[in-house]
C-alpha cells in the first residue's frame, strides 16, 4: 500500500507536499488539501501528519 506524502518540505520551508494518492485522489484530495491549508496556516491540524512524511523521499 502507497502512503500519500503530506507536508512541509525538509530542504525549504516555503513547499509544502500533497501528492500520491494514488487511485484515491478524488476521494482523498479534498481532505488532503485541507489538512495542507491548516499546516500552512500554521493551525493544528485535524490529524497528526506524521504517517505522511515528505522526508521519505
Amino acid at each position: 500500500m502507497k502512503v500519500a506524502v503530506i507536508g512541509q518540505s525538509p530542504k525549504n520551508p516555503y513547499i509544502y507536499y500533497c501528492f500520491g494518492h494514488q487511485h484515491a485522489g478524488w476521494t482523498s484530495g479534498g481532505i488532503s488539501g485541507k489538512l495542507t491549508a491548516q499546516e500552512v496556516s500554521a493551525n493544528k491540524t485535524d490529524i497528526d501528519l506524521k504517517s505522511f512524511p515528505p522526508e521519505r523521499f
